[in-house]
């Protein structure tokens, strides 16, 4: 299974689409996550994690101490439906899509990647993913959806490692034995997306990229520059407050004097 030149350009590491994401975070800039399903896109837009954490307006609070897990911020939207058939979006599914990702200003993808838990290899739902996103860059109203400055990566939630094979070539999945009585590839081969959305796919990534740790240490440290900016501030205020009572106090003086 391989992917196509116009896939490859616009394709890049989860590393680098977060710390991509740590860059543009002020500006506003949001994630738009995809698990894409025989006859449907599903999406989720994402914001960077630390906003989640340093919003004090009630909408949402921070995780208790005895949690590990990070919570980001993160919206599902409509999802878009597939042709069952073409395995493409129709042109009102495109342009909606087109629009998505100019009104939140999306600055990359993160895509739900199926990989097979049984064999540890990319199984038919990885080939759907790829071949949709293909037939997205072939269109000319979603082409420009996916560009180098708004990459997308692949990511697996469930972390399936692939099967090593011994210094022989051998790999132990021919000698393993199952208690199954019926075996239904339909659903357990060729429908690994059906089990993940993209807001998980998201929380996974997160977790990974953006632990609970290293959240608590950007939000003390953003407070604490908050609080020091607020305290010059509130300090220069005073020296300029100052600075006329004494002014007046002399003109006071002088007309005293005269």
């Amino acid at each position: 299974m391989s992917a196509s030149k116009s896939l490859l350009k616009v394709l890049t590491t989860p590393c680098k689409l977060a710390s991509a994401m740590d860059w543009k975070k002020m500006s506003g800039s949001t994630i738009l996550s995809l698990d894409i399903h025989s006859d449907r896109i599903g999406l989720t837009r994402c914001d960077h994690p630390s906003s989640g954490t340093m919003m004090n307006n009630g909408l949402k609070q921070q995780q208790s101490s005895s949690s590990s897990s990070v919570s980001s911020p993160c919206y599902p939207l409509e999802t878009l439906p597939l042709d069952r058939k073409s395995k493409t979006l129709n042109e009102d599914a495109k342009k909606k899509l087109a629009d998505i990702v100019k009104e939140h200003n999306v600055c990359g993808f993160v895509v739900s990647w199926p990989m097979q838990p049984d064999t540890g290899r990319m199984g038919a739902s990885c080939g759907r993913t790829l071949y949709t996103l293909e037939q997205l860059l072939k269109d000319k109203t979603t082409n420009t959806v996916f560009s180098q400055n708004r990459p997308l990566c692949f990511w697996d939630a469930n972390h399936v490692q692939p099967t090593k094979l011994d210094a022989f070539g051998r790999s132990p999945e021919f000698a393993r034995t199952t208690n199954k009585t019926v075996h239904l590839a339909s659903q357990e081969q060729y429908h690994q997306d059906e089990k993940m959305s993209a807001s998980q796919v998201w929380q996974d990534f997160c977790e990974q990229y953006w632990p609970k740790e290293q959240l608590q240490t950007v939000t003390t440290a953003t407070t604490a520059t908050a609080q020091r900016r607020s305290l010059v501030g509130g300090r220069n205020a005073t020296s300029v407050s100052n600075d006329s009572w004494q002014a007046d106090r002399r003109k006071a003086v002088q007309v005293a004097a005269a």
